[in-house]
């Protein structure tokens, strides 16, 4: 029987729904200070317990305007993309955060189709987890990680990544599994507490919320772990009665090493001090600094720092709120809220993220003074993509040839230019400032230069100086043609250590016998502003009388110069004199005859 063919007008339709489902999950390039919230519904209908549409909005930090269209998850399975849905009413899920370094938003949801009732209580096995990949640079989603053994019969709330290529997954069951790009399956880090909320990585440690017991903000196991058993400890000081979600860890002192302020997102009601919450590490103990309620119960939360300022960014169901921090560690947070967007008619917020900045690089280290120098001290000027603190002699060193004792004297400047002064010490040479990446340099939001790790930040390509300090010399002063002549002019060849500058009639000196109005008439072949190493001097030789003789010297008065500037000779006019060169005889006598007697004639030629 003859196989049967597709009419062509399906085959179009087929096309077109797979292509719009493709076009849906793909946005535009994130702006690094811009907002991003997870939304879910579309509007259309109330929201449910079901599964349900996922938007990702990118907001301006500074209105709450739209910044691109909503990008919208798919919602139908093409090629290794999932479906990536939300529970509409599950107020615990939809958290967001960005890998350390930026490049990737990571997020939670359900391999389910719309309209699945019920969703957060599907097994895994049969509603895959799914992990949504964001890339930050063009709006591309990977949807491919679909775990079957994580949040079971639970909410999946949230991820986090360091790479955008291995996962931290938080839910309502299972504890936090960890999980690779890809990947259907997971390992369970934690065992205890189960229940987990939000989970971030910040400064190369895993953290974790959560409501279970007297488990509140906690480190995950040490750094980040990707092995079971690991033990989730909470923030000294956190554990208590308090509901905690999202939350924002900053360095706003410099007494203090690594994180000494937290920000937490509670969902409490205000008489249990729901909220924005501060806490600030004092003696080694996390202290309450200040609470300010948020209406409709806050558990999205993210923020920026800048300048020891911080603005935080929160999110309830209905609304996208800002509240700026200018208190400082250990003060006292206060004010209140002000809305940047309200969620739209059948639609609610879950989490929200700031879109960061990349981590600070380093763009160039450029010479700041003339190359080949001779100078005691030489300044490089180095730039980095963004502003940064931190930046002190630690973080150079130098790479040099031939010369001995240079160091890093002095480093000034702030935002993205710094000149750094380094002491060329001594001999001949090169000298190149590298910088070494130790973690201390870090932007606004505290990311270290190159993104969290030592090493990775560091530069070795930039500009090199030429260290000369050795003074250029006469090697020679040779005649150009013959001797003895009996020419109106001759020519010396005057041939230097190396390249110099400076040299014309007035350098140069006559020693001569039995010549009148001899002079140096011109100099040739190194012209006064350009180097080099040989020059051509001519000499008229004036009248001669008898064997006369005339040798070119050099009178040093310290306008010869190397391309350094070191003078002739070295500083001080006369000691780079040279008086040791070749001489012209000059003949000008007639020859003389012998006596008739004589059976020859002689010629008389000086010798």
């Amino acid at each position: 029987m003859p196989a049967r063919r597709t009419p062509s007008w399906l085959a179009l339709v087929v096309v077109a729904a797979v292509s719009a489902a493709g076009r849906s999950a793909h946005g535009a390039a994130f702006t690094a200070g811009n907002l991003v919230v997870y939304r879910v519904g579309d509007g259309g209908s109330a929201l449910t317990n079901a599964a349900t549409p996922v938007f990702l909005e990118e907001r301006t930090a500074f209105d709450g305007s739209l910044a691109q269209s909503p990008i919208a998850m798919p919602t139908a399975v093409i090629l290794a993309n999932r479906r990536l849905t939300s529970a509409g009413t599950s107020t615990s899920e939809g958290f967001l955060t960005f890998s350390p370094d930026g490049a990737y938003l990571v997020l939670t949801g359900y391999d389910a189709p719309l309209g699945t009732a019920n969703v957060s209580g599907t097994t895994s096995t049969s509603v895959n987890r799914v992990v949504g990949r964001v890339t930050r640079a063009d709006g591309t989603v990977d949807t491919s990680t679909a775990l079957t053994d994580t949040a079971n019969m639970g909410n999946v709330r949230g991820a986090a990544t360091t790479n955008g290529s291995e996962f931290w997954v938080s839910g309502g069951a299972g504890g936090i599994r960890y999980a690779t790009l890809g990947s259907n399956s997971s390992t369970q880090v934690t065992s205890n507490p189960t229940n987990l909320r939000a989970v971030e990585v910040a400064g190369g440690q895993l953290y974790a919320s959560s409501a279970s017991g007297s488990f509140r903000v906690a480190t995950v196991g040490t750094g980040l772990p990707t092995t079971s058993g690991q033990i989730v400890t909470n923030l000294p000081g956190l554990a208590g009665s308090n509901s905690p979600y999202a939350f924002f860890l900053a360095d706003l002192s410099g007494a203090v090493p690594g994180f000494d302020t937290l920000y937490v997102a509670d969902d409490s009601i205000q008489a249990s001090n729901g909220g924005i919450q501060k806490y600030s590490l004092v003696g080694g103990t996390w202290t309450a600094t200040g609470t300010v309620f948020v209406t409709g119960n806050v558990r999205g939360l993210t923020g920026i720092v800048s300048g020891g300022n911080v603005v935080l960014y929160a999110t309830t169901a209905s609304m996208l709120v800002s509240l700026p921090d200018s208190s400082g560690y250990n003060g006292t947070l206060s004010g209140s809220v002000t809305l940047l967007q309200a969620a739209g008619t059948n639609t609610a917020y879950r989490g929200v993220a700031l879109v960061p900045q990349p981590p600070p690089s380093v763009v160039s280290v450029t010479r700041a003074n003339p190359s080949p120098t001779n100078a005691s001290a030489a300044d490089f000027t180095v730039t980095f993509n963004q502003a940064v603190t931190g930046v002190d002699a630690g973080d150079f060193s130098l790479s040099t040839t031939g010369v001995s004792g240079s160091s890093v004297l002095l480093v000034n400047g702030s935002g993205t230019t710094y000149t750094v002064t380094v002491g060329t010490g001594t001999g001949d040479g090169t000298i190149r400032l590298d910088v070494v990446d130790d973690d201390s340099v870090v932007n606004a939001g505290g990311l270290p230069l190159g993104g969290t790790g030592v090493g990775n930040g560091g530069y070795t390509s930039g500009q090199v100086y030429a260290v000369d300090k050795t003074p250029p010399t006469v090697a020679s002063i040779t005649r150009a043609t013959s001797s003895p002549t009996t020419a109106a002019s001759v020519s010396f060849v005057v041939t230097f250590s190396e390249a110099v500058t400076g040299v014309d009639p007035a350098d140069f000196a006559l020693t001569t016998t039995g010549l009148t109005g001899a002079s140096v008439a011109s100099v040739l072949g190194c012209p006064v502003m350009t180097p080099s190493t040989s020059c051509v001097v001519n000499v008229t030789t004036g009248t001669a009388t008898g064997c006369a003789s005339a040798r070119l010297d050099l009178a040093d008065d310290d306008t010869i110069v190397d391309t350094a500037a070191n003078a002739l000779g070295g500083a001080g006019a006369g000691n780079g004199n040279f008086t040791s060169g070749e001489s012209y005889t000059i003949d000008r006598e007639n020859p003389s005859v012998a006596p008739p007697t004589a059976s020859t004639v002689t010629q008389t030629l000086c010798q």
